[in-house]
């Protein structure tokens, strides 16, 4: 089964969103230079609650890694249609047999899909058990819902997220599924507001002209155009949480 990496988004301090970076390559830069978009530029500080990452344009021309630019994931309308793919059991478009034997490959990895609903199993993991969690949403909703489940889950739970899939790592077997699960049904019931109160606002410093907004109105502002709360609450809301198997 395929599985993404986390990544940061990076903008400027006046921010300006230059393209993204994967994690492992944040943490271990620090404040080295790097090349992204075809310009050279510096990291200067990192926010691991938001994955994101602040950098100011750098003067060594002698980068030796380059980063496309721009903004990373696939499209939630992708998402969605992969979603289907895999509910249905193969593709509606003609392929040719070797495709048809990657694509079969692909799906027969997966446990049995429903297609419109959030699906959730359980798999052996390095460290003890992973409860995977397709939704199929995209990057940016999936990185709510990581924070969320972070913050729902007892303990420090370690959780990753790309565009099709939230994985929550290292769960112990009794009662995984069963925890997850049910903070899955919580974030489903909750409203935009209970949704914000569980989010950490980006600090004043990674928005343009942010320290003279006042924090009521950054608030709202991180809702309705960072976070898209809205959306995010209707999508989820609406689509019922299955186990493999479950009607």
């Amino acid at each position: 089964m395929i599985r993404g990496g986390g990544e940061y988004r990076v903008i400027t301090p006046e921010g300006e969103v230059v393209g993204r970076l994967d994690a492992r390559f944040v943490a271990s830069r620090g404040g080295s230079g790097f090349s992204l978009g075809g310009k050279i530029w510096n990291l200067i500080k990192s926010d691991d609650s938001y994955n994101l990452a602040v950098a100011v344009p750098g003067d060594d021309q002698r980068s030796q890694v380059f980063w496309t630019g721009g903004q990373a994931g696939s499209s939630p309308v992708i998402c969605r249609g992969v979603r289907r793919i895999l509910a249905r059991g193969r593709s509606v478009l003609p392929l040719n047999e070797g495709q048809e034997e990657i694509l079969s490959a692909h799906i027969t990895s997966y446990p049995q899909i429903r297609r419109n609903a959030i699906n959730l199993w359980q798999e052996q993991g390095s460290r003890g058990y992973d409860v995977v969690i397709l939704t199929c949403l995209g990057r940016e909703m999936n990185g709510i819902l990581a924070t969320l489940l972070k913050t729902l889950l007892p303990g420090k739970r370690r959780v990753k997220y790309d565009d099709l899939l939230v994985t929550v790592q290292a769960m112990k077997e009794e009662g995984s599924l069963d925890s997850v699960e049910e903070a899955l049904l919580s974030i489903r019931g909750m409203d935009e507001e209970e949704i914000g109160r569980l989010l950490r606002v980006p600090p004043p410093e990674l928005w343009k002209f942010g320290e003279a907004i006042p924090d009521e109105m950054r608030r709202e502002m991180a809702f309705s155009d960072h976070f898209h709360l809205d959306e995010f609450s209707d999508t989820i809301g609406s689509l019922p949480v299955k186990r493999p198997g479950s009607r």
